[in-house]
């Protein structure tokens, strides 16, 4: 049978069809959802749903829970309400800041989980999982310690949600059909994400709704407000630099399955159409430290694909096609590009900053090396201490997620994090060649990942990058 005039296997097709035809409906939902719990109800019916085609509850919970991955809503009016004890210095007041709600993600990861721990002997325990679990340790005991343990108990659990996703992702992709599903939904997911970009880059506003996470802080949306005005596209996530770390780490993935010989997805208008979309979703961000990224990682993708004697230069086509969006946007993009010179310097620009946030992180692992002040505790010990001033103008942790974890958690959990890291790593890099189904696929997951921790240098990558983060290992420790 033939999907979207591509020839494939004849029970997958018409399942993965059935399954997208599903999503589209799904997502439709999102713009007559005029509030979140109202929106709980159709991912519901879309659980049921693939309940009655898989005949598997725990597979359509699965598939659900990538489905509406990026979306950290469903059910936000229940909410828990931290207050923060602490003035903000140039305001000389306090305020209450809402870190947790529960959502249709939270809830559905929780229900996952009690599959983890009925079925756990399905899963080999390896040498890296001792690692993430001591990362976890170190963790929950950094919380104990925390300068504030409202904040360090809900920041922990969404490291902790993130190694969930880790454990899902290894116990249900063993299944190829599994896996060749969640790998459809992920590409249609990033479809959905790319046009919802590129509709909000055209319209120069959010769509209004409860559809964009970040309207919850800046109901009229991020620009680009240095010496030009562009407004930047947030998709679903919170903010466009998270959206782009997203896009650096979709890319590769979508390439591999483009260029490799015997790719999992074999449909190339679906993988045309989710690359397209996804390097448009990229310069929608206008996020000048992701299209740095991204030239370091694209020319050592097709480095690694030359010297493998794996790249066909009838692909050249792709690449140049990318170098020609480029220029033909280019006035745009050096016009935002540019800006940097405007925006790194100056008393309250953001490069000051973040040289003034490494101060603070600097300070913070000089005073607490092995527990760190706490999950989730940066902002509020770094107004405590006031070392730098930068909290006065710019209430942000760290840009760089290494600092973070050795600020928050401590020195040893960051070094165990880079242990438990390297070992995957490891592994999938002497374990390309075994199947040559799964090659591409894994070359494509092991550059995202360099992508994430290329770009987190000078990015928090938290929050749905840290869990897309934990998603990508995941499936690489399942292959």
């Amino acid at each position: 049978m033939k999907l979207f005039g591509y020839r494939i296997t004849e029970g997958i097709s018409k399942l993965v069809f059935k399954v997208i035809i599903g999503q589209l409906i799904l997502y439709l939902t999102l713009f007559f959802s005029f509030d979140n719990k109202i929106f709980f109800i159709p991912i519901i019916f879309f659980w049921f749903y693939l309940f009655w085609l898989l005949e598997d509850w725990r597979q359509a919970a699965w598939l659900t829970l990538v489905a509406i991955f990026p979306f950290g809503w469903g059910l936000r009016n229940w909410q828990v309400e931290v207050p923060l004890t602490f003035n903000f210095l140039s305001l000389g007041r306090e305020a209450p800041f809402f870190h947790f709600a529960l959502s249709a993600k939270f809830l559905i990861s929780i229900f996952l989980s009690l599959t983890l721990i009925f079925g756990y002997k399905k899963m080999k325990f390896r040498r890296e999982d001792f690692f993430l679990f001591l990362f976890l340790f170190l963790g929950l005991s950094s919380f104990a310690f925390s300068f504030n343990q409202s904040l360090g108990m809900i920041n922990y659990f969404n490291i902790l949600q993130g190694v969930i996703f880790y454990f899902l992702t290894r116990y249900f992709l063993v299944n190829k059909k599994n896996l060749s599903l969640t790998i459809y939904i992920f590409l249609f997911l990033i479809i959905f994400e790319g046009f919802l970009a590129l509709a909000q880059l055209l319209l120069g506003h959010p769509l209004g709704r409860i559809i964009e996470e970040s309207l919850l802080a800046s109901p009229y949306g991020l620009a680009a407000t240095e010496d030009v005005f562009r407004f930047r596209a947030t998709g679903t996530f919170t903010d466009p630099n998270t959206m782009a770390v997203f896009w650096l780490m979709v890319i590769p993935l979508i390439l591999s399955q483009i260029i490799y010989k015997y790719p999992l997805i074999r449909n190339k208008l679906i993988l045309s159409v989710a690359l397209t979309i996804s390097f448009l979703g990229l310069i929608s961000t206008f996020s000048r430290g992701a299209f740095l990224v991204f030239l370091p990682i694209t020319v050592a993708f097709v480095f690694f694909l030359v010297k493998k004697r794996i790249f066909s230069w009838r692909y050249k086509f792709l690449f140049i096609a990318m170098a020609f969006v480029f220029l033909l946007l280019s006035p745009v993009l050096v016009q935002r590009v540019s800006s940097l010179q405007y925006s790194l310097w100056g008393e309250y620009s953001s490069g000051t900053a973040r040289i003034e946030l490494i101060q603070e992180s600097w300070e913070m692992i000089k005073q607490n090396p092995l527990l760190g002040v706490g999950p989730g505790n940066f902002q509020t010990v770094m107004v405590a201490n006031n070392y730098t001033g930068v909290a006065s103008h710019f209430l942000y942790p760290v840009h760089n997620l290494y600092l973070l974890f050795a600020s928050e958690l401590g020195l040893p959990s960051l070094m165990i994090f880079l242990i438990f890291l390297f070992l995957i790593l490891k592994k999938s890099f002497f374990s390309i060649q075994k199947a040559k189904t799964l090659e591409g696929l894994k070359i494509g997951l092991i550059f995202g990942v360099f992508a994430y921790l290329l770009a987190v240098l000078i990015y928090t990558g938290t929050g749905f990058n840290l869990e897309f983060f934990f998603l990508f290992l995941g499936i690489l420790a399942s292959l």
